[in-house]
């Protein structure tokens, strides 16, 4: 075996890669040159797993053979100790302090509540997959497996993400039964007869998960093997992650003095290891081995540790969930016969962030700006390269505690939390993290804590006692004559919520995050003389509000929203529609044409006609309070006046508590999508009165000084004090003027601030720069003038920053932004 060490030049120099492409070369250039890519990634699997690093117990022969047949890395770190953020930094290129899933779980609030009534944190549009970079450059890609970075309907699904092909599951404690109920092939959920999802050890059911997911895997080759373009598989196998099920067990059954639970876990490594093996025959059977790169590593590290029986950690301390290695150093093999030498043993020391920029290389393109990995092509060519060993590593986890780790060098820190003491350890003596140096050694841990504050971002979803301490601006303008300028974008106008109801917002104290971006198939915004709209084509083109929740229970409330259609469909729905009356839905009746709303079997119907393609005002209004719970007494208005309503069905209404509101469609039907255009929609958690819907109504209120009396028709607001109920004042965006998925448009997040105050998100090259106007103006639609205090920043990309801006006393109050980004 050959040795390769990352800080000593190693004698495999006549290794190159003609097959690479310059930077910058055009996607459809010689595609057939670059290599297909298919990166395998297991579940839970222990650093000292396979036999190739020391099991001695588990059979994993073609797993050894391949790293036989190829490189095998000792020093290389997954991106958390956990599977969501692992598989975030594995996509983004950027580590936990910076990518945007940095745990499993978001604070309440952000992202969308999972049936399991987690909140998960979804990918948005203007993240950076290394499959959207490979596909760019003229890749087919395709994943199947765990997701576990988009729920249903959300911009992170793979679909939106970069992945030409996606089977398999979105949310990751669904892919904790290995016999889930169904799987999703793109967006289309498909059912398993015969299986349950059951999460009970030792179940077997009909659909194996693993081999369904094997099975794809093979077609996908099979398919793409003759293309004239390469492919990228990206393979996230649930093996062996509990539960401990597997429909027969290896030959592991003579162990007689081994529990079942090591039996079949045992076995779901062997049969995985087999089906690797069928991959890589595969590959030598339609000819192509030598033009594809495969990875294999796992996720994170063991979830049980097993010792005294397999010793899954190895010499490592700590497990799954921890940031000592036993948490986060995982095994990782490259095989690539005939680039890459065989049986050849590297320490040089990498991790998941730098996946994206080594992928971008071998396909010849350049990644993104605002990634922290660099390129290991070099290394995986037996190359030297010292610097990577010189890098922080740098690692945070936020399940019960805010942990951080940094390894630079032989040198890995670890602190459990803020306040806590720094441990320090030297890795090149002590893999086992046994011995704290940190009192030998006060001059290397002032580095790793300056590190700890100044490696990382602030995070809404993921809040920590750092965020005060980072720098604002480490580095403030360092090229003030920047190379081009990028178009100039306004931002709209941003009303501000009275407390009273809610303006595309949350009703729980949350604000409702990055609402423009979370468009499920890139609906268009467009503009009249009545000002901005929605258009979607019925083609899934809904909007998922992420952190903002429907009325729950049998609360009141009052839905409304000015549409425009020929067609009947769903305006707006949110809830569960797994029990009865759980499920809330607004839409155009196909029957009738008219107005509908349902709740499971209840429903009520108007007597209008929409679909005149011409401008409605649509309300619903339910006051449990004066006429009881039932579906039957919700009242429906038409441009201000109370519908007729008929066919009526009893059915009490108790809708989900934190399901988040989807506009233009409805969860699971996409045969009631909406067509056609919406402005103006809009849920409160009280019922309006007659003249309040009116008002709302007004044809003249859809533009000039009726944004006012449209977001605040109750009473003038003081916008110094929190809205009702809450601790705080609170801006919310809606449909102001973002472009969804713009390039150019950074996407516009509202936090509380002192006193009034937004954030603004760009990862738009090295420097962009954010100018804002704050503004209070009688008519927004008007000539307006700028303030003369611009507030200006120059922004290292990636970054989040905060201003708060002050309003007029008294009148209308609106905020103007105004983007001029530099790039």
């Amino acid at each position: 075996m050959i040795r390769l060490s990352g800080t000593a030049f190693c004698a495999v120099t006549s290794l190159a890669l003609p097959a690479l492409l310059p930077a910058g070369v055009p996607p459809d250039a010689a595609a057939s040159a670059r290599p297909n890519i298919i990166f395998i990634m297991v579940d839970d699997m222990g650093y000292g797993d396979l036999g190739v690093y020391g099991q001695e117990l588990i059979q994993t022969p073609e797993i050894d053979q391949m790293a036989g047949a190829g490189m095998r890395f000792s020093q290389v770190y997954a991106g958390s100790p956990v599977c969501a953020p692992a598989r975030s930094v594995l996509m983004t290129g950027q580590h936990t302090g910076n990518t945007r899933v940095r745990g499993n779980f978001g604070t309440p609030g952000s992202g969308v509540q999972d049936e399991f009534g987690n909140w998960r944190v979804p990918l948005e549009p203007h993240d950076v997959t290394v499959a959207a970079v490979l596909k760019n450059a003229g890749y087919v890609t395709g994943i199947t497996g765990k997701w576990g970075l988009g729920e249903e309907s959300t911009t992170g699904i793979p679909n939106l993400q970069g992945f030409d092909e996606w089977y398999g599951l979105l949310n990751q404690r669904q892919a904790h039964s290995h016999y889930p109920a169904f799987v999703w092939r793109d967006q289309t959920k498909e059912w398993l007869p015969g299986n349950t999802g059951t999460y009970r050890n030792f179940a077997v059911e009909e659909h194996y998960l693993h081999d369904l997911l094997t099975d794809f895997a093979l077609g996908f080759i099979d398919r793409h093997a003759e293309s004239d373009a390469p492919f990228f598989l990206y393979l996230p196998y649930t093996l062996p992650h509990s539960a401990f099920q597997i429909p027969e067990l290896e030959p592991y059954t003579v162990h007689t003095n081994w529990s079942m639970q090591e039996k079949v876990y045992a076995s779901m490594l062997t049969r995985m290891d087999r089906d690797v093996g069928r991959i890589l025959a595969l590959l030598r059977e339609r000819g192509i081995d030598e033009e594809t790169l495969v990875f294999f590593c796992s996720d994170n590290g063991a979830a049980n540790r097993y010792d005294n029986r397999f010793n899954s950690s190895g010499e490592l301390r700590g497990r799954k969930r921890d940031l000592y290695e036993g948490g986060i150093r995982t095994v990782m093999i490259a095989h690539w016969p005939g680039t890459i030498a065989t049986d050849v043993e590297s320490d040089a020391v990498w991790y998941f962030a730098d996946v994206l920029p080594t992928l971008a290389d071998v396909a010849g393109v350049t990644p993104p700006a605002g990634v922290d990995g660099v390129s290991v092509l070099p290394s995986l060519l037996g190359e030297d390269q010292p610097e990577l060993a010189e890098r922080p590593l740098y690692w945070e986890f936020h399940e019960d505690q805010f942990g951080q780790a940094i390894r630079m060098g032989d040198w890995k820190a670890v602190r459990q939390n803020p306040g806590e003491p720094t441990e320090l350890y030297d890795l090149s003596a002590d893999i086992g993290e046994s011995n704290n140096l940190a009192a030998a050694h006060p001059d290397v841990v002032a580095t790793m804590e300056d590190l700890f504050i100044t490696l990382r971002s602030p995070s809404i979803a993921w809040p920590t006692a750092l965020d005060d301490a980072a720098d604002p601006d480490p580095d403030p303008d360092p090229d003030p004559d920047p190379p081009g300028t990028l178009p100039e974008y306004e931002a709209g106008w941003f009303p501000l919520d009275d407390g009273s109801g809610l303006t595309a917002a949350d009703n729980s104290g949350f604000g409702f995050h990055a609402s423009l971006q979370q468009f499920g198939g890139g609906a268009a915004w467009g503009t009249d003389a009545g000002g901005g709209y929605l258009a979607f084509d019925g083609g899934g083109q809904h909007l998922i509000a992420g952190g903002a929740s429907g009325p729950s229970g049998d609360g009141p409330r009052t839905v409304a929203a000015w549409i425009r259609t020929a067609a009947p469909g769903a305006l707006m729905s949110w809830g569960n529609r797994s029990e009865a009356g759980r499920a809330w839905v607004f839409r155009v009746d196909p029957d009738t044409n008219a107005l509908r709303v349902e709740v499971q079997s209840g429903f009520v119907i108007g007597s209008t006609p929409l679909t005149d393609d011409t401008w409605h005002h649509v309300a619903a209004v339910f006051d449990p309070a004066a006429r009881g719970s039932d579906v039957a007494n919700v009242r429906l208005f038409v441009n201000g006046t109370e519908e007729s309503v008929s066919d009526s069905l009893s059915q009490t209404v108790r809708t989900a508590e934190g399901t988040a509101v989807r506009i233009a469609g409805e969860s699971g039907r996409s045969d009631r999508d909406f067509t056609g255009s919406m402005r103006h929609v809009l849920w409160h958690s009280l019922p309006l009165p007659d003249t309040a819907l009116a008002a709302l109504a007004d044809p003249q209120l859809r533009h000039g000084e009726g944004w006012h009396r449209i977001h605040f028709p109750h009473d003038e607001v003081d916008w110094r004090a929190a809205a009702a109920g809450a601790a705080r004042p609170r801006l919310f965006d809606y449909a102001a003027g973002v472009l969804p998925g713009s390039r150019h448009a950074p996407p516009v997040r509202m936090l509380p601030a002192s006193g009034i105050g937004f954030t603004l998100e760009t990862r738009l090259g090295e420097h962009a720069r954010i100018e804002v106007v704050p503004l209070g103006a009688d008519d927004p639609t008007g000539p307006w003038t700028p303030s003369p205090e611009w507030v200006t920043e120059s922004i290292p990309a990636p970054r989040e920053r905060a201003w708060t801006a002050a309003f007029p006393e008294s009148g209308p109050r609106f905020l103007r932004l105004e983007f001029r980004l530099e790039d």
